[in-house]
């Protein structure tokens, strides 16, 4: 797991992955391909994460002003707490 979006984007580019993604839910950021799903299992049952994905060549900067530009227009991903 990465802890910013710079270190998000060198483990994109490392396992030559689409995307790069901050997990809303645990705070932390990663690299992701298109197919894969973000959350995790809790006593069999699969619990979905919202994440903020963006396309790994972007710059980091970019990323976290689409992050920033996305959460303005929908502040309500940012609000919910994790179930």
């Amino acid at each position: 797991m990465a802890d910013s979006w710079t270190s998000a984007k060198e483990e994109a580019v490392q396992k030559a992955y689409q995307f790069a993604c901050h997990d809303l839910e645990r705070g932390t950021y990663g690299a992701c391909k298109r197919e894969d799903d973000c959350g995790h299992f809790t006593v069999g049952r699969w619990v979905a994460h919202r994440a903020v994905c963006a396309k790994a060549d972007l710059t980091p900067e970019e990323m976290a002003a689409k992050e920033a530009a996305y959460l303005a227009e929908h502040p309500e991903p940012a609000a919910k707490p994790a179930q």
